[in-house]
């Protein structure tokens, strides 16, 4: 993800819903939800299933993620210019140096968890990032949550 909005929604729990999860570019489409069953039908419906006729389908029901705005646009820059960072300590010293209420906000959220938690899910985030193989990365994740918990 652009602007370091992975490590920024890894490491602090913060969630993107609806419209936005396409804008940061996790969705490649968005459909309301009172259009599901529609789409649904449309999709199970398809004569010959190709990608083109596939991206049709949902291009058509994919009314509103071109017209939006992504609700964190005005505080991308200041995601990216913190957690541009080489470990979570210089995270925080960077939350700290940003005098704006996102910083002031988002410093407040990340001290209310577990240090250790924090610091492995930022160091995983970053190894994941050098990978190419979903698998190895899907691996590497669950041997860490069994660690932890074990």
């Amino acid at each position: 993800m652009k602007h370091n909005l992975g490590l920024y929604l890894a490491t602090t729990g913060s969630r993107l819903y609806g419209l936005d999860v396409a804008k940061a570019g996790i969705a490649t489409h968005f459909c309301e939800k009172k259009h599901l069953q529609n789409l649904e039908n449309d999709l199970l419906n398809l004569k010959q299933v190709t990608d083109d006729n596939i991206n049709s389908i949902l291009d058509k029901y994919d009314t509103q993620s071109k017209n939006s705005q992504f609700t964190l646009n005005s505080i991308l820059p200041n995601i990216e210019k913190a957690f541009d960072a080489k470990s979570m300590e210089d995270v925080l010293v960077n939350l700290e140096k940003d005098n704006s209420e996102w910083a002031k906000k988002t410093l407040k959220t990340l001290q209310k968890m577990s240090p250790t938690g924090v610091k492995v899910t930022f160091k995983e985030f970053k190894v994941a990032k050098e990978m190419v193989d979903i698998k190895r990365v899907l691996e590497m994740d669950y041997r860490i949550a069994f660690r932890m918990i074990k």
